[in-house]
């Protein structure tokens, strides 16, 4: 048999996973990109298909989507919607300061501060496939 893909969601690190009940995301996939699409217009479908305006969706994004590029929060405007940081991030080691991150660098970490209270959605093979 054939690996199988699906998508599930958590409302944030403490809670379990489960599968998000919509038509669309119910299903079970043959590959990882066709579930990675659907998961990635479900989080757009959250996140952006509402009133708000742009500078608006960010704060209130309610899900995030870990890619290979970093935090998706959705389609936007026509482009690919990723979480930025706001300002540089250093560190201090041995008495030098190295920079970690830069203002409008991708988020890379599903831990960022900003994401404590947003759900997440992923993609993972369904067990016993």
């Amino acid at each position: 048999m054939a690996k199988r893909w699906q998508i599930v969601e958590r409302e944030g690190v403490t809670s379990g996973w489960s599968v998000p009940r919509t038509p669309k995301t119910v299903e079970q996939f043959d590959s990882e990109e066709e579930a990675i699409q659907v998961a990635r217009d479900y989080v757009t479908e959250i996140n952006v298909d509402n009133a708000l305006t742009s500078g608006e969706k960010e704060a209130s994004a309610e899900v995030f989507f870990k890619d290979a590029m970093g935090i998706y929060l959705g389609h936007l405007d026509g482009k690919p919607w990723y979480m930025k940081h706001k300002k540089d991030l250093y560190k201090d080691v041995n008495g030098k300061r190295i920079t970690l991150n830069k203002a409008g660098d991708i988020v890379q970490d599903p831990n960022y501060f900003e994401l404590e209270k947003k759900g997440e959605v992923a993609v993972r093979p369904v067990p016993g496939t």
